[in-house]
């Protein structure tokens, strides 16, 4: 396909990385080239879970992972597999089927949205996207929304196209950033409890440092009221990571000097402490939040 014949699907992303374009939706395909941080590019696809975008780069076609983007526009509306992909096998799928009557939509179902067909009870979709009590399926190759109840079928693989809602966006990023650095602490904490108690621990069980989302911060800008909560994260995560490090420094130590002091030890404990009040703080603001997503508060929309 050349370079004027890629659809204008009115969907832009912003790289916020330096980001490999590959010729298909997964690490495996081929590199095609890498593209620079902060470069906006028209998007013409995307993987059935929109964990892969396919853009027009430089005047050819190709795949980016999601989570290096920002995007504007309807993305859930793109090409599902792209448009001109080369031959791959998508082993990913979300096999549906309606259990009544069902009307289709071209877009998210809104008060006046026309219905543009209607298919009969116990025709065979695949579900593409859901977005709260809506879903998106592909049939007879195009893609429509309908109501949730009347699509049987699991929705783990669906792209969840809650981005619509910046709010939503935000506040699911960092959700996602919250669980992982909960699960950081616990780790690390336990390796320092168990080194005040005089139990065995391994250096081979370092956990992996944490960070925020990068995409959520470019998102951070439109929805300031979440600044507290990233700036609490922040400080739990910096805590965090702190413990780790001191944990690699200890198993840095030659195998005959592996020790820690007390000193060090009772450090180490008081910064995993801090690092829990930081936690609670940002749960406790998260939970007020919550209730002002669009997604389960439609007033607030």
């Amino acid at each position: 396909m050349g370079q004027g014949e890629f659809p204008d699907t009115g969907v832009f992303v912003t790289t916020q990385d330096f980001s490999s374009l590959r010729t298909g939706p997964g690490p495996a395909f081929a590199r095609i080239t890498v593209v620079d941080p902060v470069v906006t590019i028209p998007a013409i696809g995307r993987s059935v879970d929109g964990r892969w975008v396919q853009v027009v780069y430089d005047g050819q076609s190709g795949w980016i992972a999601a989570w290096l983007l920002v995007w504007t526009g309807d993305f859930a509306s793109l090409q599902v597999d792209g448009v001109d992909p080369e031959p791959f096998v998508r082993v990913m799928r979300s096999p549906g089927g309606t259990v009544r009557e069902t009307p289709l939509y071209i877009n998210n179902i809104r008060p006046g949205e026309p219905i543009v067909r209607t298919i009969p009870r116990n025709t065979n979709v695949e579900i593409t996207a859901r977005l709260g009590n809506e879903v998106q399926i592909l049939y007879e190759g195009q893609t429509y929304w309908t109501y949730g109840s009347y699509i049987a079928g699991s929705r783990a693989n669906a792209f969840d196209a809650s981005y619509v809602f910046s709010y939503t966006r935000v506040s699911n990023r960092l959700a996602a950033d919250i669980v992982a650095s909960e699960r950081t602490l616990e780790a690390i904490g336990s390796i320092w409890v168990r080194l005040a108690t005089g139990s065995p621990v391994s250096c081979g069980s370092i956990p992996d440092p944490v960070t925020i989302n990068r995409a959520l911060r470019a998102d951070l800008g439109t929805q300031p009221v979440f600044t507290p909560l990233v700036n609490a994260l922040d400080d739990a995560t910096t805590r965090i990571n702190s413990a780790i490090s001191l944990f690699e420094d200890a198993c840095l130590r030659p195998d005959d000097a592996f020790f820690v002091t007390e000193s060090e030890v009772r450090s180490a404990l008081e910064t995993v402490d801090g690092a829990q009040r930081a936690l609670t703080l940002v749960l406790s603001l998260q939970r007020s939040l919550a209730v002002r997503d669009p997604l389960i508060n439609p007033d607030a929309r």
